[in-house]
């Protein structure tokens, strides 16, 4: 068996060192880049929600008849994001929901939307998730939308490139 000169043995254990370094570094990088992305998700989709909520507000008048055909576009647009929509007035009358406007297609969304995560993000467990938001004219309570989309967060397929 050949001896090794030490300059040798040096060498190698400062090119090991380094080495277990930089694999340490890259999974640290990796696991906080994971974490601060799905934060930002969850924040974009609380900012969605939010945005929703003020374009339906904007199509109420002071007494809280909404602009109904204004409500389906918001609606229709929602739910080609990913998010369904249920807005009722006050008294609890529908004015527009998703399901009743199309619920094969919800159906079939939020399926794709599970599949899809599931074969990005391993072990991952998801489910619909519904947020309730008053719907507020003057500062009176005109009526109420619940958006539910798929979370608690879900990766559209460029923020899945993003990430890789």
């Amino acid at each position: 068996m050949m001896k090794l000169k030490l300059r040798t043995k040096l060498s190698m254990s400062y090119l090991l060192i380094g080495l277990l370094c930089l694999l340490i570094i890259t999974v640290f990088s990796n696991v906080f880049l994971e974490k601060s992305f799905i934060s930002y998700v969850i924040k974009n989709q609380t900012l969605k929600n939010e945005a929703i909520v003020e374009q339906l507000q904007s199509q109420m008048d002071n007494e809280g008849t909404f602009n109904n055909d204004a409500v389906e576009t918001i609606g229709i647009t929602a739910l080609e994001q990913g998010m369904i929509l249920r807005v009722e007035a006050v008294n609890g009358i529908s004015i527009w929901d998703a399901k009743v406007h199309n619920n094969g297609l919800c159906e079939s969304m939020i399926s794709h939307m599970s599949v899809s995560m599931m074969q990005k993000v391993p072990n991952w467990q998801g489910e619909v998730i519904e947020s309730d938001y008053p719907l507020i004219q003057n500062g009176k309570v005109m009526g109420n939308v619940t958006i539910a989309f798929y979370g608690p967060y879900y990766f559209t397929d460029s923020d899945v490139a993003f990430m890789e």
